[in-house]
């Protein structure tokens, strides 16, 4: 594919050029390589940062889902870390209570975000 590009400034146009894309990256010729190299890695670095926001949101969310109830417990409670683990060396207390129907919330929750449970 061998065609022109124009090149803008808002509704100004500012020249043309050929371009060819070349496996899947549009090159033009009035560009040099370390300008064509910037716009690629532009490019890449747009969508690895949309991945990372997307799968920290996941992550975040299948998280959310899955403590909500421990949360809840914990501060409920009213005691301190210490008071709920005991003295260090010394195996924890189980001192929480889980919310009841807390289970088939979460699992709602997860089907919700497309996620399985």
């Amino acid at each position: 594919m061998n065609s022109r590009h124009q090149h803008r400034l808002g509704a100004d146009l500012l020249g043309s050029s050929s371009v060819e894309k070349d496996l899947g990256v549009l090159v033009d010729d009035k560009l040099s390589t370390s300008q064509q190299s910037d716009l690629v890695a532009k490019k890449a670095n747009g969508v690895v940062g949309y991945i990372r926001k997307k799968t920290a949101s996941r992550i975040l969310s299948f998280y959310s889902a899955q403590v909500r109830h421990i949360w809840s417990a914990a501060s409920s409670s009213g005691s301190s870390g210490q008071e709920r683990h005991g003295a260090p060396g010394q195996r924890p207390q189980k001192n929480y209570r889980v919310v009841p129907g807390s289970g088939e919330s979460s699992k709602k929750r997860l089907r919700e975000l497309g996620c399985s449970a």
